[in-house]
């Protein structure tokens, strides 16, 4: 059985759909910050491709 109060939380939620993207950004942000947490630098290989690569000499090429 659900919950009348999460019930209720769901269909703001759905209703609202900036509290739903505050709601995920909000999520991904704490969990950048673990990732930092547990993983130190090597998180950029997560969250970046190419980090290794030539991307700074080629950073003007793309303007």
């Amino acid at each position: 059985m659900v919950s009348p109060i999460l019930d209720v939380t769901q269909q703001q939620t759905a209703l609202n759909p900036p509290r739903k993207r505050f709601s995920e950004a909000l999520k991904a942000s704490r969990q950048l910050q673990s990732d930092g947490r547990r993983l130190g630098h090597d998180r950029v290989d997560i969250y970046y491709e190419d980090v290794e690569g030539d991307w700074l000499e080629s950073w003007q090429e793309g303007k």
